[in-house]
């Protein structure tokens, strides 16, 4: 990707576009600084032009880099130059703008009426579903009830089936959503889609490994919807976390399902596995910089080593007054 962009900038050095992809190719290499170099000199360049896709390269350089402020500054600072975006870019990136405000705090009410007014506008798209589905679990596990909206999205998903098995990352957060109307409806709410995943999906045939993560992966999500917890962990520890972006997902949408696996092992008291699992997955400096997870290790501290809960409560004071500062 970098090497067609770096082509297309060589070509194009006067457009702010063939920047935008730069800075996109760029951090999907991991190259942050050369990112976000590339993706601010493509909304210089732009003069007040839309650019929607340099903002959106910036918005995982920031985020990756626990640049949270920065993120929503940018985001909130330049939120018109999406408005009229397709639906994918529209919703995708009201939906990083969501994923920076869950990480510094913000009312989980304000943030699911961002997910009803901007990321759940626009439903019968695989890529908008995605969206939902991700910020969905993602509010979930920070405690909202979401079961009247899972409803709504398993109703669209439903529609849409002629893009079941197309893109696995779809598929693996349409195994929660079901699996979560199956404990809502207490039976099975498509027992078809899940069937035909695991006999029918042609995803990575002539790949072993990603056919596994692939299966794995959907089970440990169909489990967790259902609460079966245990089950969840266990077929999660099958899995390599680390390598479900080689599935088709950038690193911010992968996340969730290595996210998921921690709470799986919280809900089922496996305490210290889950410790271990949020510095190995979730990262120590994520974990500091963010509220959500400063609580999770709390709990844990508050189960397995009293003598460190009021060190976590005192970073998460000292955390929530930094953010109450930023402007949105």
């Amino acid at each position: 990707m970098t090497r067609i962009a770096r082509i297309s900038v060589g070509a194009h050095k006067d457009n702010h576009y063939a920047y935008g992809m730069l800075a996109f190719a760029l951090e999907e290499e991991g190259k942050m600084e050369e990112a976000e170099e590339a993706g601010k000199k493509a909304l210089e360049m732009a003069k007040g032009q839309k650019d929607p896709w340099a903002l959106h390269a910036l918005a995982h350089v920031f985020y990756n880099r626990l640049q949270f402020r920065e993120g929503i500054e940018l985001l909130f600072k330049e939120k018109e130059s999406w408005k009229h975006c397709n639906s994918f870019m529209h919703t995708h990136t009201w939906w990083h703008y969501a994923l920076f405000l869950l990480d510094v705090d913000q009312p989980l009410e304000f943030i699911s009426s961002i997910f009803d007014e901007h990321v759940w506008s626009e439903k019968h798209c695989c890529q908008t579903q995605i969206n939902a589905a991700s910020l969905l679990l993602r509010l979930e596990m920070r405690g909202v009830d979401v079961h009247e909206r899972v409803k709504d999205i398993a109703k669209c998903m439903k529609e849409c089936s002629s893009e079941w098995f197309q893109e696995a990352q779809h598929d693996l957060l349409i195994s929660w959503v079901l699996g979560t109307c199956k404990l809502i409806d207490g039976e099975d709410s498509d027992g078809s889609f899940f069937e035909k995943l695991m006999k029918d999906s042609e995803l990575y045939t002539g790949d072993e490994d990603r056919r596994e993560l692939y299966i794995k992966c959907a089970s440990a999500m169909w489990q967790y919807g259902q609460q079966n917890y245990t089950e969840a962990c266990e077929l999660f520890r099958q899995c390599d976390l680390a390598k479900v972006y080689t599935l088709g997902a950038s690193l911010e949408q992968a996340s969730v399902f290595a996210e998921t696996y921690v709470h799986s092992l919280v809900h089922t008291e496996e305490y210290d596995k889950a410790r271990e699992a949020m510095k190995k997955f979730i990262g120590k400096d994520r974990i500091e910089r963010t509220g959500h997870w400063l609580r999770v290790l709390k709990t844990i501290y508050t189960k397995t080593n009293q003598a460190r809960v009021k060190k976590a409560e005192q970073k998460l004071k000292c955390l929530l007054d930094e953010y109450n500062t930023i402007k949105m």
